[in-house]
């Protein structure tokens, strides 16, 4: 007979699944009013997922291949490769909205760019994405003829980058990913929403060049609740600090030599973010000489919130701002050095998250 407790679960499920079907038509309808365009990608890929057998379900990719101008490389030669993952808050659909990114990725950089579209909450909660986006890449290390297995490269926006940061951590062995790119990033479940500061606090309801000035508490709740409110029901807020739900809790040497954390100073989350760099740079400065410091590298943009390159006009500011993003994660995914920032430990939260407190 099922308990008290279980039936309260299921109908915060229910709650929650009928919620999201609510959400998820009016936030596209309202990306279309904005002018959002329709992903064009150079194809499309199902990657089939098995069970016992039989395909489970498959994870759609959306493929950008390098432009023959700056590719150098001989057709026959495996690619190097960026695997990334869209923002979503784990629940909304957002696979198609990093085209421009992807794109100039692939043009710039000679990289195949692999966009993941990962199961959503809580139709199918943690850990089902983390799952899809593992299976991406087993995918591609198993075309070893097709894919430079030395050249893979992993990274997302918002939720995405959660993602991609916890599997680069926990689901494959130290060494798998020469990089990890991470766009305003949420790493870490078990800080409050309510207490999610900015490392620039800011007065100004909409910030300068772009995004939101944080994600609404409400959001962070709703979001967090669809995604691992299976966690919270087990363990509490133990699970919260799962290092596959927030990453910040895993080991440091299982991180990618190379990370690029960009943040926005508008961001509520940008001092976790900020602080797990700094305890990367920290440990890499304590290597003997053996680890480069600036490998971890804290690309930290200005006057700009969450969300800071989507929706932006052509020709305006924001565009410059979001332009120059995007060529920092170039010029890093070439190898060459980026201008970062020291991270930002004036409040006690950023304090906290860096380790000082």
């Amino acid at each position: 007979m099922p308990t008290h407790s279980t039936l309260h679960s299921k109908t915060q499920h229910l709650l929650l699944v009928l919620l999201a079907k609510t959400l998820r038509p009016i936030i596209v309808t309202l990306a279309r009013l904005a002018g959002t365009p329709k992903a064009t990608p150079d194809s499309i890929h199902y990657v089939p997922v098995n069970t016992n057998n039989t395909t489970d379900h498959t994870i759609k990719l959306h493929i950008y291949n390098p432009s023959s101008s700056i590719s150098h490389e001989d057709p026959s030669t495996p690619s190097s490769v960026l695997i990334t993952c869209c923002g979503s808050g784990f629940v909304l659909p957002g696979h198609g909205l990093d085209m421009d990114y992807c794109r100039y990725i692939a043009d710039t950089t000679g990289h195949t760019v692999l966009d993941v579209g990962y199961r959503l909450a809580p139709e199918h909660p943690f850990p089902a994405a983390l799952e899809d986006v593992a299976a991406v890449v087993s995918h591609v290390l198993s075309q070893p003829a097709k894919y430079d297995s030395s050249r893979i490269s992993i990274g997302g926006f918002s939720a995405g980058a959660n993602l991609a940061t916890s599997v680069a951590v926990n689901n494959f062995p130290a060494g798998t990913f020469k990089n990890l790119i991470t766009f305003y990033p949420v790493l870490d479940a078990s800080i409050p929403a309510a207490t999610k500061i900015a490392v620039v606090p800011v007065a100004l309801r909409k910030p300068k060049y772009g995004g939101m000035a944080t994600v609404p508490v409400l959001a962070m709740r709703f979001f967090q609740a669809c995604y691992v409110s299976c966690i919270e029901a087990d363990l509490g807020e133990r699970g919260l600090c799962d290092p596959r739900v927030s990453p910040v809790y895993a080991a440091l040497d299982r991180f990618p030599r190379r990370c690029l954390f960009v943040t926005a100073e508008c961001d509520g989350l940008a001092a976790e973010v900020e602080g797990l760099a700094g305890r990367l740079r920290v440990e890499r400065r304590g290597e003997g000489g053996g680890g480069r410091e600036g490998d971890v590298v804290i690309f930290r943009v200005a006057g700009c919130g969450h969300a800071f390159d989507k929706r932006v006009k052509a020709g305006s500011e924001m565009e410059k701002v979001k332009m120059e993003a995007y060529e920092a994660v170039a010029r890093f995914l070439n190898g060459g050095e980026v201008s970062g920032v020291e991270p930002e430990v004036g409040s006690d939260l950023a304090a906290r998250a860096v380790g000082f407190v």
